[in-house]
């Protein structure tokens, strides 16, 4: 368990295992099965008629960080407290547990209602045809 995690990183970095790393991997059905990930990548990668540009992985982790800090600064940055926004937005008050609780147990009073007009019905029809409930 202890050489999970560098060996993880090791074969997901693509550097080379070391022989007491190679027989854990062999050995660990998580490590193996990391292994066999990267290695279907591997291969994948190999049969794409073109080479992936050098860098691609890091300009597109790049983007993914300028997107989630634009989002984050256009979010920080809209007028009023974040409670203001909260009440102004109708999605946002069905995230509340409150009333996300308030529904559900009207949910669960109108089953309750159904299930008891139901049963009523069934013993009503059938004393109302000579039997007994």
């Amino acid at each position: 368990m202890e050489l999970c995690n560098p060996t993880q990183e090791k074969i997901a970095g693509g550097i080379p295992l070391d022989p007491r790393e190679q027989g854990h991997a062999a050995d660990c059905p998580g490590c193996a099965a990391v292994a066999a990930v990267y290695s279907l990548l591997d291969a994948t990668l190999d049969a794409l008629p073109f080479p992936v540009p050098e860098g691609f992985a890091d300009r597109v982790m790049e983007g993914v960080a300028a997107t989630a800090t634009a989002t984050t600064a256009t979010t920080a940055t809209t007028e009023g407290s974040a409670t203001d926004r909260a009440a102004r937005t109708p999605a946002r008050w069905l995230d509340r547990r409150w009333l996300q609780l308030m529904f559900a147990q009207g949910a669960v009073l109108c089953a309750l209602i159904n299930l008891a007009a139901f049963v009523l019905h069934v013993l009503v029809a059938d004393v109302a045809l000579g039997g007994t409930p």
